[in-house]
């Protein structure tokens, strides 16, 4: 059963040329930028196993093309070496998502911004999975993003380690050693941000800075970052000059500063208003755990705060952040927002294992409007949940037929099996429904809405050969159709996914069904639904976990 194991795997299908081909480095060519050089969109660069330096494998440029460049088998077997000579990656010719960077480890970068990989001047949107940016370094007396920087641009980072980087100045601006955020929303992921440093006299978000951005930080692992200087502020992640992070499911843990003027250990907040939800914030040192200037409006709910130098919250507060006034439905003691203050008892954080131990207090208090966990409990507090094998009574499963799955561009349609099973001792009724996640990230539907369906004990619902259309006027790019039972539309018992890629180059339409799907009555009748919901949400699969990227490759388009 998939139910929602597809959360903590991102499958990523190449396309665009209706021939795309594997160029191989270093077999077809000698350096990764004439790989690259040499492809078009849809490409896949492929390189080998090694240790790649000097010209044409360091500042290299995918030059806008929707490529995918990976390594054959990982980062820590395929390394790339600037020698403290220049940066890894540098994307500033409109990449868009479909530039997808993946399995390579960074070391010794140094440039004056992004030591390792910078995204900007012109917007730039790449998507970076299952990277290593190891010992990256700025240069200048405004050294901005140690390992990463974006400015104008909104990559997507996935499942990414990004550690003991800098960001240093002698005597002026240091901000951001791991990731550095300037009008920038990108999407940082399961990644793990830790031993990253900001050291100036102006020393900000030693682990991530935000310059009047407003980043998507989920179930990521940040922690031992640290930022010295006259004025130090958020080792964490340093938010100012309105940002507005959403920070979902994570843990900062163990990061400090130093200086004149120590602000947010953890997290610093000045003239920006984060989400903050599901996230513990714990052993940070000087400077308290968060720090509010300007941020009144500032959401911080079904947190965890705990044994932060300086106190838990500094500044000045949202009103009532902090003071214990009832109980949560754990029964432990919360603020009115439903944070707690209790030790989250990681299982070794010398060690950096911050999962949960089994009588955790962040177990099932996060927000019970988030997604479920994966053990299909409510959502636990932290980056990494406790997996209570909880199996759900009734289930889906959807089974593409003949994956990958690739859409023409004009449109078309894949066939899929879907099961529905009862494992309970009682009757049931549900309601089933589908939706589409396009590739900005919007929810799409439903597409089809089943009210009042029944299953006896042990029963269950079979269809084969189910057609499900998708129209020309679609944009291009990966999506991920979902399938839900449980009661519209906020009650998900279960649910399954299948991800395709609809081809870009639209210019007429294959059909007229629309988003049709044919084959739940058993008969030759499209059933049709007209959506009802159409919303900006945060990327799917969520995952809950670091991510593993698996990429496929088609030789021709085709319908299927």
């Amino acid at each position: 059963m998939k139910n929602l194991l597809i959360i903590s795997t991102a499958i990523i299908l190449t396309a665009g040329a209706v021939f795309a081909v594997t160029i191989y480095v270093p077999g077809d060519y000698p350096t990764i930028q004439a790989g690259i050089n040499a492809a078009i969109n849809g490409d896949t660069v492929l390189v080998a196993d090694g240790i790649y330096t000097g010209t044409g494998n360091k500042n290299i440029s995918f030059g806008g093309r929707e490529i995918v460049v990976i390594s054959e088998s990982g980062p820590e077997n395929c390394i790339i070496n600037c020698e403290n000579d220049g940066r890894g990656f540098y994307f500033n010719n409109n990449e868009t998502s479909a530039s997808i960077l993946s399995g390579f480890k960074i070391i010794n970068g140094s440039a004056d911004q992004g030591g390792g990989i910078r995204c900007g001047y012109t917007p730039s949107s790449p998507t970076i999975i299952n990277c290593i940016i190891f010992r990256c370094s700025t240069t200048s007396d405004w050294g901005y993003g140690g390992g990463i920087y974006c400015e104008d641009s909104n990559p997507t980072i996935i499942n990414c380690t990004i550690t003991d980087n800098s960001a240093s100045s002698p005597g002026n601006w240091a901000y951001g050693g791991g990731i550095y955020c300037e009008d920038a929303d990108p999407t940082i992921s399961g990644c793990t941000i830790s031993g990253n440093i900001a050291a100036g006299s102006w020393a900000h978000g030693a682990g991530i800075y935000c310059d009047d951005s407003n980043p998507t930080i989920d179930h990521c692992a940040i922690y031992d970052n640290s930022g010295s200087g006259t004025w130090s502020y958020g080792a964490g992640i340093c938010c100012r000059y309105s940002s507005n992070p959403t920070i979902v499911n994570c843990t900062i843990n163990g990061n400090s500063v130093s200086g004149t003027w120590q602000h947010g250990g953890g997290i610093h907040c000045s003239d920006s208003n984060p989400t903050i939800v599901n996230t513990i914030v714990e052993g940070n040192e000087a400077g308290g755990g968060i720090y509010f200037d300007s941020a009144l409006n500032t959401s911080v709910s079904y947190g965890d705060f705990y044994n932060n130098s300086g106190g838990n919250f500094t500044g000045s507060l949202p009103a009532g952040l902090g003071s214990i006034t009832g109980v949560n439905a754990n029964g432990d003691p919360c603020d009115r927002f439903f944070n707690i203050l209790l030790d989250p008892l990681f299982v070794n954080p010398v060690n950096n294992d911050f999962h949960l131990q089994a009588n955790s207090p962040c177990i099932d208090a996060g927000d019970p409007t988030s997604p479920p966990d994966p053990d299909f409990t409510v959502a636990d507090i932290g980056a990494f949940y406790y997996d209570q094998g909880i199996v759900p009574l009734i289930t889906v499963i959807l089974t593409p037929q003949n994956p990958p799955i690739q859409i023409p561009a004009g449109g078309g349609s894949f066939l899929y099996d879907i099961t529905i099973e009862n494992n309970d001792v009682m009757n049931v009724t549900f309601d089933g429904w589908t939706m589409a996640v396009l590739p900005n990230s919007s929810v799409y539907g439903p597409l089809i809405l089943r009210s009042g369906l029944s299953l006896a004990p042990g029963g269950s619902i079979i269809r084969e050969d189910m057609e499900q259309f998708v129209p020309g006027n679609a944009p291009a790019g990966a999506y991920y159709y979902l399938g839900y039972i449980g009661v519209y539309p906020d009650n998900i018992v279960d649910s399954d996914s299948i991800y395709f890629e609809k081809l870009p180059g639209y210019d007429a339409d294959n059909h007229d069904y629309g988003w049709s799907l044919f084959g739940w009555d058993g008969e030759n009748a499209p059933v049709v639904s007209t959506p009802m919901v159409y919303a900006v949400l945060s990327a799917y699969p969520n995952p809950f976990n670091p991510t593993t990227a698996i990429i496929y490759q088609l030789q021709a388009a085709s319908y299927v």
